[in-house]
């Protein structure tokens, strides 16, 4: 009898903690772009250098970076996170 693969999905957010773990060394940060930035430009995301503040790559896969640098098991997947409206607050 065949066995059932599951895919345990994963939050954005924890994907790019465990990237961020292993990019330090290499004094390398992963960002996600902010919702008010041109994603044409810079893309979702992006590697930052931390030591000249810089933009090293643009339009970064957060998929391939993760497979890539062994941060995700082969039965986990990315959950994208919903898009949160930002609430006023009432005066």
């Amino acid at each position: 009898m065949k066995q059932k693969q599951t895919h345990v999905p994963i939050p954005e957010r924890a994907v790019l903690r465990r990237i961020n773990w292993k990019l330090r060394k290499e004094h390398l940060l992963l960002k996600k772009a902010r919702p008010g930035l041109p994603l044409t430009q810079i893309g979702e995301y992006y590697l930052l250098d931390t030591k000249s503040y810089r933009v090293v790559t643009r339009h970064v896969d957060l998929m391939a970076l993760a497979k890539k640098r062994d941060c995700l098991r082969p039965w986990e997947t990315v959950m994208e996170e919903p898009q949160t409206a930002k609430v006023r607050a009432r005066r």
